[in-house]
């Protein structure tokens, strides 16, 4: 990639070998048009769609542990309410009162428990498999890219696939929560 000028972003050229560079592929929260987002079965179907990373979003639990969601308000795309129904609180979050079901007042055995569903409803995207998938842990999505790597050696046999699998993680709100809670992520 060569910048040219504060108009033009790239160029595709070919490298010194005559070849064009791969593309950088990232799996954003998985596949998650077609699998509820940051399910271990969506950034398994974005690395089978030629995904080189994955990026997850991640929070804390009250026992300390980071999962995968997109919010700390864990009711956007779990069935925590109907599993916690009295177990949400109200904090003052960029100054707006915000009544939540905040990942970190949950264990994570509790968070073990939940299930999700796609974010957005209505037909926008597939509801096939709402509820079938549970809320992993970063150790979760760990394990799941050595599992890829290890079965891309075995597949492909190829320099260019047997490196790819990685993950690029986004930490949420951590100075805030670390505010609330003096969980340090």
């Amino acid at each position: 990639m060569t910048l040219k000028s504060k108009h033009e972003c790239y160029s595709i050229a070919p490298s010194r070998r005559g070849t064009l560079a791969q593309p950088l592929v990232m799996g954003h929260r998985g596949a998650a048009f077609s699998i509820p987002e940051h399910t271990l079965e969506a950034y398994q179907l974005a690395f089978e769609l030629g995904a080189n990373y994955v990026e997850p979003d991640f929070v804390p639990t009250k026992d300390g542990r980071l999962i995968a969601h997109h919010d700390i308000d864990l009711s956007t795309t779990t069935n925590i309410a109907s599993l916690f129904p009295n177990r949400s609180r109200t904090l003052t979050l960029n100054g707006v009162a915000t009544t939540a079901y905040f990942s970190f007042d949950f264990t994570l055995d509790e968070v073990r428990q939940l299930k999700v569903r796609q974010r957005f409803q209505g037909g926008i995207r597939s509801e096939r498999y709402d509820w079938l998938f549970g809320v992993p842990t970063l150790e979760d999505i760990a394990h799941l890219l050595h599992q890829w790597k290890e079965q891309a050696k075995i597949e492909y046999k190829e320099p260019y696939h047997v490196g790819r699998g990685g993950m690029w993680a986004e930490l949420k709100k951590p100075r805030w929560i670390l505010e609330q809670t003096g969980i340090r992520i």
